[in-house]
């Protein structure tokens, strides 16, 4: 409860009872007082708990919208991914392109078919596995973290079910459960804190992706404008 003076005052009231209890006596007018104080400590305590319940509720449809965030940065990283990948795909048809025109070159011979249109390179050589390695290592590291950031979330979680006070420890009646509403804040704030690290961690892996994607489509195409003028020379 957070009204300070009000939960002194309830000390004291319980004190006092203690106190008549072992003495064995009865004070009528001390105790009407005493219980004016019981019912607004009771009443202080019943408004705390209100405003637990309504900041918990907001921070759980925030923590809801953060997760979708999330889902929505993932799929996006996923997209990235897929690209990097045919990104370096077609650099490795460039580089295929490149060393087999320059094998054509210095045999003195053409192929006994139509050698095709420079875009077209890349769809000559299937790539090999090292590509698809990648890809799947790079899924492999996603999962892996995916299932770390569920473990530690649902270890958040499920520490709220730990969380019970008997209502004899109460000080004020209802306390138990306002504390229990702090306590599943803590937990959203903790949980909530898990999900930002994610996002963070997502974004600089798709700014490094998107560095990588750029540098490679420059590279290709450069090697690709080299082909092309090599091949005019055939």
């Amino acid at each position: 409860m957070k009204d300070i003076y009000t939960q002194e005052q309830y000390q004291k009231f319980l004190d006092r009872k203690k106190e008549k209890k072992e003495e064995g006596q009865s004070d009528s007018a001390q105790s009407s007082i005493d219980e004016e104080i019981k019912r607004r400590a009771e009443e202080l305590e019943a408004e705390n708990y209100d405003v637990a319940k309504q900041a918990r509720m907001k921070l759980e449809a925030s923590g809801t919208q953060q997760k979708d965030t999330t889902g929505r940065l993932k799929s996006q990283g996923e997209k990235l991914r897929n690209i990097k990948g045919e990104a370096i795909e077609v650099h490795e048809g460039a580089v295929k392109g490149a060393k087999i025109t320059k094998d054509i070159k210095r045999e003195g011979k053409l192929f006994g078919f139509h050698v095709p249109l420079i875009g077209k390179i890349k769809h000559l050589f299937s790539s090999d596995r090292k590509i698809e390695k990648e890809v799947e290592v790079e899924k492999e590291r996603l999962k892996h973290k995916k299932n770390r950031s569920t473990e530690r979330i649902q270890e958040i979680s499920s520490d709220d079910e730990h969380f019970n006070q008997n209502s004899d420890d109460e000080v004020v009646k209802g306390e138990g459960m306002t504390n229990k509403e702090l306590y599943k804040i803590s937990n959203k704030l903790k949980e909530m804190n898990s999900e930002a690290e994610i996002q963070k961690s997502e974004l600089k892996k798709q700014k490094g992706d998107i560095k990588k994607i750029s540098k490679v489509n420059e590279n290709s195409e450069q090697i690709m404008d080299r082909t092309t003028e090599e091949l005019k020379k055939v």
